[in-house]
């Protein structure tokens, strides 16, 4: 027996997921978040972090209050225990605990740092922290640059226990289809996302949306926003969105009832680095990851980048190491596109078995003289994926603007789980 609401259809199993997830109250786990959660201590304890971190010797440390609210985030978003998130727009990282020591670097607004120590001084408390981006490996910075609270970063508190549920269960694809508008908020040619204000792209969106559920009596469908984290330069380099406007689409897709997928294009960047600038997003229930290796060089549409089979399967397990290691509940959808038969070498040997990372393999149409699908043929090559998307034009928010109509692309075969216009 199915139950539908607004579009989206919920198993009698994902209803019970939404009361044993641990979204409800945040005294409630699951056996695996509990499991999960005792490990993620067992970390902390064995690196033995920031002393002083929990027992309110410094002025950085949580009071009692701060830590129930610390306890409900993690119902939500996870363990963060150890981390902190920076304030300011740009803040100075130093090699001493003093405003006067060299600068070795600079951290933005929402970069998720890991707590190493504190230190009290004359001045101010500092913090001395570690992150992706710096070479040292660990630098110093002020505590009043930093919150321990991933909620002062944005005015939702994304406790809406269904939803949350729904947007994370291992089950969303069986019972639902995905409807996503793609693009950059900057860039009207990449595009939908860019070619209009947000309150319109999210009503022509569900709009989209409901000429599927309209076309399908099987499945029910969920709207998302695909949002390019960046544009690549011709050099390779990768100018990225700020957090600000990437938590105003976050924010007012879960309010809406929309997901969002964050692409990274990697450009000429380490594809860890890359997927590292990602993960913190992966708290937020309405979020996951995708990674387009087509401008994967220094120089964009001129070559055709890739991704091999096995640094999917890498990128997975770090996926999967982030998510198990922070106790993030629910599962997480990485998104990977072959859109040329060079696209992504060896796709047999992608591994699906790195839960809770659920892998989605996507596809593209093109109007060709003939009228064939260029790269949706190539599918079944990826057959041991269960979970499959394609990527279709779509020039107009009045008119659909593609070459295929929801009830061709219904029966196309496989039949997409994941529906993307461009």
């Amino acid at each position: 027996m199915q139950a539908k609401r607004y579009g989206y259809r919920l198993t009698g199993f994902m209803a019970a997921l939404m009361i044993l997830a641990g979204y409800a109250a945040a005294s409630r786990h699951s056996d695996q978040d509990n499991a999960l959660l005792k490990e993620s201590e067992e970390n902390r304890q064995e690196e033995q972090l920031a002393p002083g971190f929990e027992t309110g010797e410094t002025g950085f440390s949580q009071n009692e209050d701060e830590r129930a609210d610390a306890h409900e985030e993690q119902a939500i978003f996870g363990n963060q225990r150890d981390m902190a998130y920076v304030l300011p727009d740009q803040v100075s990282l130093r090699v001493e605990d003093e405003e006067r020591s060299q600068e070795i670097g600079r951290l933005a607004r929402g970069n998720e740092v890991r707590i190493l120590d504190i230190r009290e001084t004359e001045a101010s408390t500092w913090v001395q922290i570690s992150h992706h981006a710096v070479e040292s490996g660990s630098g110093w910075i002020q505590a009043e640059h930093l919150t321990r609270q991933l909620t002062e970063l944005s005015e939702d508190l994304f406790d809406e226990a269904e939803q949350n549920a729904l947007f994370t269960s291992p089950e969303l694809f069986e019972v639902n289809r995905v409807v996503a508008y793609y693009g950059h908020p900057y860039t009207e040619s990449m595009g939908v996302v860019g070619r209009y204000g947000l309150d319109e792209l999210i009503t022509s969106l569900k709009k989209t949306a409901q000429s599927y559920d309209e076309s399908d009596e099987q499945k029910g469908v969920l709207p998302a926003v695909y949002l390019a984290y960046g544009t690549v330069q011709p050099g390779g380099d990768v100018f990225k969105i700020n957090h600000e406007l990437v938590m105003t689409y976050i924010e007012a897709a879960y309010q809406e009832g929309v997901l969002v997928y964050l692409e990274h294009p990697i450009g000429r960047q380490d594809l860890n680095f890359s997927v590292q600038e990602l993960l913190p997003f992966l708290r937020y229930p309405n979020v996951h990851l995708a990674l387009d290796p087509g401008q994967r060089i220094g120089l964009p549409m001129q070559e055709i980048g890739q991704l091999s089979g096995e640094e999917i399967n890498t990128v997975q397990q770090t996926v999967q190491t982030y998510i198990q290691k922070q106790a993030i509940p629910g599962i997480r959808q990485f998104v990977f596109p072959q859109f040329v038969e060079e696209r992504v070498e060896d796709i047999k040997t992608v591994s699906n078995d790195f839960e809770p990372v659920l892998p989605v393999y996507i596809t593209n149409e093109r109007e060709l003289p003939e009228g064939q699908l260029t790269s949706h043929e190539w599918a079944p090559q990826a057959a041991h994926i269960p979970y499959k998307g394609i990527k279709l034009k779509y020039n107009s928010i009045d008119q659909a603007g593609s070459v295929l109509t929801p009830q061709e692309v219904l029966r196309l075969d496989p039949q997409p789980s994941l529906i993307i216009y461009q």
